[in-house]
This record gives structure tokens, sequence and C-alpha cells, in this order.
């Protein structure tokens, strides 16, 4: 919350003082978690950018980032290549994270070898790579099991779960999805709430369960507001609009207030890859409503701003419809 923020700004104000490497890197590492949480993606990524910058991994040593307690460069690299896929940039994202995820195998403690769980499945996820996303996610999941680490062995688990929903199987995936909600719910952190919530509502939308995913959304969008947590909030108002849509009775005018919320939050944040799923599903909303022009006129631009990433599941989705649109 704002209490976070207060102590990251003024740790950082004081590492940027003294002018040492290591406490200057560790102050970047905190600001990029606060800044991204806030939903301010092009600070996150300058931050951790900066922090990168700084980062020896021939300097590496434990005893000297005991506040981080495990490498803060596997951090830093992991949590950037989130910030990059929500910016727009889905390839430079998965190659930041495969640089994580190699700089990780080579340390020797389970706690900085664990940390992929927190970055790599999600990268996975972005980009329409289910199975990719599973396979990390079981990896790091039997990783955490044995050393214990049980923070990681429920983010882990969450991530498989999604994987999971996301390969069609649900039953099986809900395991993971409905206990990190819960979880999300009764113990609200400012970077996991949106993104639990969020995933779970998706999925339960998936199995004719609309109802009950925007009653998990209007929980997590009270969260929100009391934790100033932002960076899943442009996601909140798709799944919501997508949700809208599944209902029984569907509703598609509430369905383009939340598309166009979503659209808003997106731009204001410069999260491109969110902008793309909104337009893409309003699109698709005013193609059924035979508005194909001004679903034409939306969505071009938005996939036009685009320069990599074109064989992922979004780039190609919302191509697909330009294609549609056009013809």
């Amino acid at each position: 919350g704002t209490k976070a923020n207060e102590v990251a700004e003024e740790m950082f104000r004081l590492a940027r003082a003294t002018q040492d490497p290591k406490q200057l890197l560790v102050a970047h590492w905190v600001m990029v978690q606060t800044s991204d949480a806030r939903g301010e993606l092009l600070r996150a990524r300058e931050h951790a950018e900066e922090g990168i910058g700084l980062y020896d991994p021939q300097d590496y040593r434990s005893s000297e980032y005991p506040y981080t307690q495990c490498d803060p460069g596997v951090f830093l690299l992991g949590i950037s290549s989130q910030v990059l896929w929500k910016l727009g940039y889905p390839d430079q994202a998965l190659a930041r994270s495969l640089q994580a995820q190699a700089l990780a195998r080579e340390r020797s403690d389970p706690c900085t070898q664990a940390q992929v769980s927190l970055f790599a499945p999600g990268v996975h996820l972005g980009r329409g790579e289910y199975r990719a996303a599973l396979d990390v996610a079981e990896s790091m999941m039997a990783l955490a099991h044995e050393h214990g680490l049980r923070f990681h062995l429920r983010h882990a688990a969450f991530m498989r779960g999604q994987a999971l929903a996301r390969l069609g199987q649900f039953a099986e995936g809900w395991a993971g999805l409905g206990a990190a909600q819960s979880e999300a719910i009764a113990h609200p952190t400012p970077r996991a709430v949106p993104m639990v919530v969020n995933w779970a509502a998706r999925a339960l939308g998936e199995v004719g369960q609309a109802d009950v995913g925007l009653d998990e959304l209007a929980k997590a969008e009270v969260l929100m507001e009391s934790t100033g947590a932002r960076n899943g909030e442009a996601e909140l108002y798709d799944i919501r609009g997508n949700l809208l849509l599944a209902l029984p009775t569907p509703d598609p005018a509430q369905a383009e207030v939340a598309f166009r919320k979503a659209l808003e939050v997106a731009r204001r944040q410069s999260g491109k890859s969110w902008e793309l799923r909104a337009a893409t599903s309003l699109a698709r909303l005013w193609q059924q409503q035979g508005r194909n022009e001004e679903a034409r006129d939306l969505l071009q631009p938005v996939y036009g701003w685009f320069t990599e990433g074109f064989d992922t599941k979004d780039l190609k989705d919302a191509k697909a419809l330009l294609e549609e649109l056009e013809s």
C-alpha cells in the first residue's frame, strides 16, 4: 500500500545518497516491485534496467544481499521479463526470462533457483505457451517441495493450476487456483491479489461459472482499492467484460463498458499487451453487432504498434480477427 511505497522511496533516496552499488541495486529491487504493483510500468522497467546494470553475476555473494534473501539479479531479470511482456514486448520478455532461468541454474541456493517460479510461468502464460508454463511450474514445485520453500511452492502450484485450466484440465487445475485465490483474499498483497483473483475468475468463466467469476472480481476490485494494487487492473476489466458475455443472459452493454475501462487503464499504464487484449475483446463484440468498421478502426492501430511477438497467441488472435473484419 501507500506505506510500502513511502518506505521504498525513502530507501531509494538513502541508497542513492550513499552511492554504494549494492545498496543501490537493492533499492532498485524494491522500487521495481512497488512500481509494478502500482501499474507504473515504465517506471518499473527503468528501475529494473538500472538495477540489472549495477548487477555483476561474477561478484554475487548471498551474505552481501541479506535483504533480498537470494540472488537479486535473478529476481530483477525475472520481474523485468513480466514488465516487458505487459509493455508489449513478448519476445524480449521471453529472452529476459530465459536469461533469469539460466542464471538461477548457476546458483547453488534453492531460494534463488526457486525464484524462477515467480516469473517464468507467467511469461509463458502471457505468450499463450501453456504447456511450457506447466512444465516450468511443475519443475519449480518439485524444487520448492524438496527444500521446504512454502511460498514458492504455493506460487508454483497456482501457476500450474492456471496452465492446466488454460489447457482445458479445469478440475485438476482448480486445486491450485482455488487455494491461491482463498489465500490472496484472506491475506492480500498488492502484487498477488490482482493476478490470482483475475486468473481464477477467468477459469471459472470457461467452465460455465461466469456469475461466480464476476463475484470474485468484485472482491478483487475492493482489495485493489484498499491495497493500491494496479498491476492487474486492465486485465480485471477485460475479464469482467468477457464474463458478462458468458452469462446465461449475456450483458453486451455492460461488457462494452468493461472493455472500454480496460482500454483506458491499459493506455494510462502503457500496457500494450493488455490494450491489445481489450481491443480484441471489444472489436469481437462489435463484430457480433455488425459494427465491423468501428471494430477494425479500433484494433488495427493497436495491432500495428507491435514490432515483435507475431507468433504469440494474442497477436495471432488479433490478426485473425482483423482479417475477418476486412473480408
